[in-house]
């Protein structure tokens, strides 16, 4: 407490205008993706590792795709095999686009409309603040560090909740406006 004074937190800070919602790089997105305009697409970015609950993530998809539906993966690691494993027994491989790391993930957010984080446990989730700068509505466990939250747009969710309570609360939430976040990422000294 004596040296505080001397101390300054500096956040982990995004390229906030990459990640602001653009419409045209959302149809353009999609179209490369060759997703409907009337798909709802539920996006996760993360490394492939039993940290980021890619096992449950899948679930709780298998849950949501009662809806017009496609889940985009993107990221590597050494679970990835496993996750594609299960989403075939799952049956849901043509309801599932699976992408390796990628330079422009901000361009991909564009095309999400919701988007997934159950991790087990996280440092922040840097992600969660893209995601949420892209204007995105996001569902993470409550494992999450609750300075990740910078908007009403992420609500957490118990990690001890089934996929199928993970999956109605996001078809309750599924109507949103995409705002401009910029001045809100700013206000939380992330940008």
């Amino acid at each position: 407490k004596n040296k505080s004074k001397k101390l300054k937190i500096i956040n982990n800070g995004i390229e906030t205008e990459k990640f602001l919602f653009n419409m045209n790089k959302r149809k353009e997105i999609r179209k490369k993706l060759n997703l409907a305009e009337n798909d709802i697409v539920v996006g996760h970015v993360g490394r492939f590792v039993l940290q980021k609950n890619h096992i449950f993530l899948v679930d709780i998809f298998k849950e949501f795709l009662k809806m017009v539906s496609k889940l985009v993966l993107i990221g590597n690691g050494e679970t990835k095999d496993n996750i594609m494993k299960k989403i075939v027994e799952l049956k849901i491989e043509k309801n599932t686009i699976l992408l390796e790391n990628i330079k422009n993930v901000n361009e991909y957010m564009q095309a999400f409309d919701l988007f997934l984080f159950p991790s087990l446990y996280e440092g922040l989730g840097i992600v969660l603040i893209e995601a949420q700068a892209a204007g995105l509505k996001c569902f993470a466990s409550d494992t999450i560090p609750r300075n990740a939250k910078i908007s009403d747009n992420l609500i957490f969710v118990n990690l001890s909740s089934s996929s199928k309570q993970w999956a109605n609360i996001m078809k309750d939430n599924i109507d949103y406006k995409r705002l401009n976040m910029l001045n809100i990422v700013k206000s939380n000294n992330f940008d």
